[in-house]
């Protein structure tokens, strides 16, 4: 209960954050906000206090009213204190049905019904991932549809990164990254991160390449647009590579900058392809 709590409280503080920061401009900083979120709670079990985050309704209230600074919460902390301790009779009286139905009109403005119809508009997983978080919180719980949403956006965005973009260059955008004197190449833009769970990608587009045109012909992989590598990816281009050796091709990598020489230079493909099959930009210093 404690875990499901906590998770609850972040997630609706940073969607506040995010959705208001649409209408303010402001920037916002996810690592703060959890971060002095977290510090509140751990100060407040130690005083008895209730878990505490963000609040859709006053965050709304606040900025109708044209609140723009933390301040804002010092002043409804104490506006609420003299409530509880000098109006409490008063507030009793109140009906339900009055203070529910403000509630409900000022979060109504923070439903956004174009955004909606957009998403909805759109055939992608996004609109998937929305009909069913919305179908699971309303007629189930608020927790689970948000322990569902979010479950289910890890899993497109993993399915999303494990799929490594991969295109095929032709005639004078090709021409630009075959290496000097090099009259015919295969030239591959590869994009995204090569890591063990993507680059069965880069493998099955290499047998489709090389099933139809063979490996006598060199090939060149742009790998300006790679975010990162691990062994997996390094091993799949070493194998190439051997491979294209064997059949009288060749294998190059246009990194263009440093940023994978860590990672590249420290396996076994330079010892394979030779240095100076590494190319860079011209003026880079190798």
């Amino acid at each position: 209960m404690e875990f499901t709590i906590a998770v609850m409280g972040l997630i609706q503080s940073t969607i506040i954050a995010r959705s208001l920061a649409t209408k303010t401009g402001q920037l916002i900083d996810n690592n703060k906000e959890v971060t002095s979120q977290g510090l509140s709670n751990v100060a407040g079990s130690f005083l008895s206090c209730f878990p505490a985050c963000g609040s859709f309704n006053r965050s709304a209230a606040n900025l109708e009213a044209g609140a723009m600074t933390p301040l804002a919460g010092i002043v409804s902390a104490l506006a609420l204190a003299l409530l509880v301790f000098g109006a409490s009779p008063l507030i009793a009286r109140l009906p339900m049905p009055v203070m529910a139905g403000i509630l409900f009109i000022v979060a109504s403005n923070l439903i956004k019904i174009k955004d909606i119809k957009r998403l909805l508009s759109i055939r992608s997983e996004v609109r998937i991932i929305f009909v069913i978080t919305l179908i699971t919180a309303l007629y189930g719980t608020l927790a689970d549809g948000v322990f569902l949403g979010v479950f289910l956006s890890i899993v497109a965005y993993l399915r999303s990164v494990s799929v490594p973009e991969i295109e095929l260059l032709f005639g004078l955008e090709a021409e630009q990254y075959r290496p000097a004197g090099m009259e015919r190449a295969t030239v591959l833009k590869v994009a995204g991160s090569l890591f063990f769970g993507s680059v069965t990608g880069l493998e099955k587009f290499l047998v489709r390449l090389n099933t139809r045109n063979g490996r006598q012909e060199p090939l060149v992989i742009i790998c300006e647009q790679i975010q990162n590598m691990d062994e997996s990816a390094l091993d799949v281009l070493t194998n190439e590579a051997l491979k294209r050796r064997k059949a009288d091709g060749d294998l190059f990598l246009w990194l263009g900058n440093h940023k994978l020489d860590t990672v590249i230079r420290g396996s076994r493909l330079p010892e394979v392809i030779g240095d100076d099959h590494l190319l860079y930009h011209e003026g880079t210093v190798l």
